[in-house]
């Protein structure tokens, strides 16, 4: 006579990938940014995307960038912190690498700075910064 053994198997079902929560997240952004890039005025759009923006990121302010003057500067304007503020804050900076805005428009990459006021990390990224 044979004996046989009988093994239950636990299987453990893994969590959704990660990668269904970052194809709702890059069409969440890419909604919003339809919603700035098609607008007739970047102050009122920015005001209507917002909340949406500051929720998705998770942050409490955030800056879109623009290029004015025919490309030899660019304007930075920040918002959120305070919902019942209809104005935001505007800065200009020179299309150059003196600043790091003007430098990853330039180079087109993304930056990631640990300290900025590190002279030495910021003059590795290019000598003008």
């Amino acid at each position: 006579m044979t004996e046989t053994a009988s093994t239950d198997i636990e299987i453990e079902i893994p969590p959704p990938p990660v990668v269904e929560k970052q194809d709702e997240f890059v069409a969440n952004l890419s909604k919003i940014y339809q919603r700035l890039k098609y607008s007739k005025k970047l102050k009122t759009s920015m005001k209507e995307v917002e909340q949406d923006l500051l929720g998705l990121l998770d942050v409490k302010l955030f800056t879109i960038y623009q290029s004015v003057d025919n490309g030899k500067e660019i304007l930075a304007s920040f918002k959120g912190g305070d919902p019942d503020d209809d104005d935001s804050i505007e800065i200009r900076v020179p299309f150059s690498p003196t600043s790091l805005a003007g430098y990853v428009a330039l180079s087109q990459r993304a930056l990631v700075i640990k300290d900025v006021l590190n002279s030495e990390e910021l003059i590795d990224i290019h000598p003008r910064l």
